[in-house]
């Protein structure tokens, strides 16, 4: 599930919380770029030039396995997921730059209360990210 498809949820569980994208580039996709925005992250996008909020989460970068088996074996799950969900998944620009979610809270002095570092591949931790807005609204 997507933070847009959450913030969808009949239930609201993450209502009154701001959403917002980091994108690390532009002029290298920007039709990729408007169709990301326009079909899975209708929210403000914030270009970070210099990649801090990458930084924040550790500047990660997604390994590829010289395994040929491995790296079969992540390429199709990851083709398999794309299809599933009609997302192109090219890897224009810098594709292997890993992002997150980090969640501020605005009662703590806008310091953050919460990080995921994304896992390619892998779906959110969607019950993790409810339980951490449940606290911040407390």
């Amino acid at each position: 599930m997507s933070l847009a498809q959450l913030a969808a949820r009949d239930d609201k569980p993450i209502d009154g919380i701001g959403l917002f994208g980091v994108i690390k580039e532009t002029a290298v996709d920007d039709a990729g770029l408007i169709e990301f925005y326009s079909q899975y992250y209708p929210f403000p996008l914030y270009l970070d030039k210099e990649k801090a909020f990458y930084e924040a989460l550790g500047n990660r970068k997604m390994k590829l396995s010289f395994n040929p088996f491995s790296l079969f074996s992540a390429i199709s799950s990851m083709r398999k997921r794309h299809k599933a969900k009609n997302i192109s998944g090219n890897m224009k620009g810098e594709g292997l730059l890993q992002g997150g979610l980090i969640l501020f809270s605005k009662k703590d002095g806008d310091k953050p209360v919460y990080a995921y570092q994304e896992k390619t591949g892998d779906e959110m931790p969607v019950d993790e990210i409810i339980e951490a807005v449940s606290k911040m609204k407390k």
